[in-house]
């Protein structure tokens, strides 16, 4: 098993086994190299589709698989709403800075002044939401993020799915419940509210 990364990644300096640096467009191993390519919320930040679908046709084996788990519409949904309420609760954690003790130092004072800042900057934060991916915005992507379209985009680049199904778990992009919510609980709640992944098992379609 190897593992390919950009070196330019936001996760290259939290590395915890070896992986491969590559550019982005290149797989960098022969042709018919694995039985299978797995990729984890990747695809979305993928800019060239097109070249990374070829990449892996070509270096899987005959027979082999391609396995994509990727965001989905609910995710960029309750992302986008979740972002209020934990811009809040990032502010309610500051609650001591920003209301300091009496009397009042200079020091405290200027803490103070810090905190209502930050306190301001995740507030406001939500209102400037920006996409997630590569294509579309915030709101497109709501659309763009469906297994549907994603279907369309691998039967387009000549991948027949074998499989297909919603992982079965609720979250989102921010923290508003952490640890509160138990993985058993997230489970009960993504046949409510959507999984926030879905999984697609793929196979090169032989011409």
């Amino acid at each position: 098993m190897v593992a390919i990364e950009m070196p330019t990644s936001n996760y290259a300096a939290d590395r915890v086994f070896p992986i491969v640096d590559f550019d982005g467009s290149h797989i960098p191993f022969p042709d018919h190299s694995f039985d299978i390519v797995f990729s984890s919320n990747v695809l979305e930040h993928v800019p060239n589709l097109v070249q990374m679908h070829s990449e892996i046709r070509r270096v899987l084996k005959p027979g082999g698989y391609a396995l994509h788990v990727l965001p989905t519409h609910s995710w960029r949904f309750w992302t986008t709403l979740s972002a209020f309420p934990a811009g809040l609760q990032y502010a309610w954690t500051l609650e001591e800075q920003l209301f300091p003790r009496r009397p009042i130092s200079l020091d405290d004072l200027k803490r103070a002044v810090v905190a209502w800042y930050n306190a301001g900057k995740h507030v406001l934060a939500p209102f400037k939401q920006t996409r997630h991916g590569e294509r579309g915005n915030i709101f497109s992507e709501t659309w763009l993020f469906r297994p549907g379209w994603w279907r369309k985009n691998f039967r387009d680049n000549r991948f027949d799915i074998v499989d297909e199904a919603p992982i079965g778990l609720f979250y989102t992009g921010n923290m508003v419940f952490n640890e509160k919510w138990s993985i058993e609980r997230r489970r009960r709640v993504s046949h409510v509210l959507g999984s926030a992944c879905h999984m697609f098992k793929l196979k090169p379609r032989v011409s």
